[in-house]
């Protein structure tokens, strides 16, 4: 088996485990299952030669375990991921798809310092996935453009459904102790 058509099966693969975590409801509980998540991703961009999948999907995990930290270092957790997004952008940019790579991770680490707004974080996801979205053609992991769209779908649905476009304030949950 040839290592593009692998790591496609182990997109496949991450994509089934991935939509079944939409149908987790704990905020707390859908954080730490996409640490697994993230690592079975960075592993198929290894496998497709994306070394900057690989390296969002390392940050995606440390994004995911920090529901494990008191809610009082989010601040610190924000500017330390924000600076593992940077120092990437430093030392291994490759290229305008690296953009993305950054947009995913300044984007997706609000959401940590605002954990409990659900507008925010779905906002966060969906400006995520859109970069995602690019950033799969390019490599061409076509499980991760498949997931982006569907959770591009899914929050644009939710909001819609529960009112994040008008009241990003009344929307809010519960991550950290």
């Amino acid at each position: 088996m040839d290592m593009f058509f692998a790591a496609q099966v182990v997109g496949l693969i991450t994509a089934a485990l991935s939509i079944a975590q939409m149908r987790i409801a704990c905020p707390r509980r859908i954080f730490l299952s996409g640490a697994p998540i993230c690592a079975l991703w960075a592993v198929q961009y290894l496998m497709l030669g994306a070394m900057g999948g690989v390296v969002a999907n390392i940050i995606n995990i440390m994004r995911c375990l920090s529901v494990l930290i008191p809610s009082h270092h989010r601040v610190t957790i924000f500017w330390a991921l924000n600076g593992a997004v940077l120092a990437f952008a430093a030392t291994s940019w490759s290229g305008w798809i690296d953009s993305m790579i950054v947009i995913v991770g300044l984007v997706g680490n609000l959401a940590v310092l605002r954990a409990e707004n659900r507008f925010l974080v779905a906002l966060s996801i969906l400006i995520g996935c859109c970069a995602w979205v690019i950033y799969n053609i390019v490599v061409e992991s076509w499980m991760g453009l498949a997931t982006a769209i569907l959770v591009i779908i899914s929050n644009l649905i939710g909001m819609a459904r529960y009112g994040g476009w008008f009241t990003p304030k009344a929307h809010t949950m519960q991550v950290a102790e």
